[in-house]
């Protein structure tokens, strides 16, 4: 039983977004060469080195890019390639290839025959996971999924420890937290295992906090995209001759669960910037290795660029003012496209 996993971080790619009129916008992504470096040195501290700390190394990395990235940042991206002890391709993304379907993975299956399953997992630059998460993901498609003949199934992590990732006097390597949101699924480590090719499919196509919803006729929670992926799902299930929402959720939905399941950094830029505001009821000091012993985190590359995230208080409550500032300016502007759209024909 042949088996590809591939494990996907988008770095910086501008991303389709369908609304509900059938138009499709592109999300801006900050472009400058500041902003990428920022990134690229997140990818350096968390997620490089956590996969790299894998305890099973039987994956292939790819990292999604724009086909013109800055040239010094593309290099360095290959020679972190390079340096990882399992293959790891950079890609250039084409927003015209669906990420959710197989095609754009195909050219990097590792063997002259199709694999019996393909598996793919995510994880953005500035996440890492638990050293354990890959050997327990193919444990369980060998011994739960595949044994039984499922043709679809998924595996991801609830309640990721998380770091806010801002230095200051009081806390020189930030402050730590459990996870203090919903208790769904995590976009970190959001996975799929799917029989290949009766679902060419990967986890680019699910909604981590809706996990569920993908395997019952119940649609009310999705929105018109999820809709119609799901509505996929349910026809290549039907090809094999059995309904999706026929399967015990026990048998198709499973939870990695460990102490430390992954770490999720919190950072002003961040699309989710929100976090390092919200009230986490209990924050602690981040202590180096000993606070997360289960991650792989480059303690040297962290204390290389610790400048370009320590702040000092007056910085903190402007970034905090400025974020607060923001957001009311985005629901405005949400406010006024809907106010806008329904004059429309």
């Amino acid at each position: 039983m042949k088996i590809q996993h591939f494990i996907t971080t988008r770095f910086c790619i501008k991303l389709p977004l369908r609304e509900k009129n059938g138009a499709i916008w592109f999300r801006k992504q900050k472009e400058s060469l500041k902003y990428i470096s920022y990134r690229l040195k997140l990818l350096e501290i968390f997620c490089a080195p956590s996969l790299k700390g894998q305890t099973n190394k039987q994956f292939t990395w790819v990292i999604l890019v724009e086909k013109d990235l800055y040239p010094e940042i593309r290099s360095r991206l290959e020679s972190i390639c390079k340096s990882m002890p399992f293959r790891a391709i950079l890609h250039n993304y084409d927003s015209a290839v669906p990420l959710e379907s197989t095609e754009w993975l195909e050219p990097y299956f590792e063997h002259a025959a199709s694999p019996s399953y393909v598996i793919t997992t995510n994880i953005d630059d500035d996440d890492s996971l638990a050293q354990g998460f890959v050997e327990s993901l193919q444990e369980t498609a060998n011994q739960a999924i595949i044994p039984k003949d499922i043709p679809f199934a998924y595996y991801g992590l609830k309640r990721p420890h998380q770091w806010d990732f801002q230095f200051t006097k009081q806390a020189p390597l930030g402050t730590h937290s459990p996870w203090h949101r919903h208790d769904f699924f995590s976009n970190l480590g959001n996975s799929t295992i799917c029989r290949y090719p009766d679902f060419p499919f990967t986890q680019f196509g699910i909604v981590h906090v809706k996990v569920r919803s993908y395997f019952t006729t119940d649609d009310g929670v999705l929105n018109e995209g999820s809709r119609a992926v799901k509505q996929l799902l349910f026809s290549y299930a039907r090809n094999t001759g059995k309904e999706l929402n026929s399967y015990d959720q026990r048998l198709v939905i499973h939870e990695y669960k460990n102490e430390l399941t992954g770490l999720i950094c919190n950072h002003f830029e961040n699309d989710q910037i929100a976090r390092l505001t919200e009230d986490k009821g209990s924050s602690k000091p981040v202590f180096g290795q000993k606070t997360f012993p289960s991650i792989n985190i480059d303690w040297d590359k962290l204390q290389e660029y610790r400048k370009d995230f320590e702040v000092s208080q007056l910085q903190l409550r402007m970034n905090q003012m400025k974020f607060r500032f923001s957001s009311i300016a985005r629901r405005a502007a949400r406010k006024a496209r809907h106010q806008f759209r329904s004059f429309g024909p």
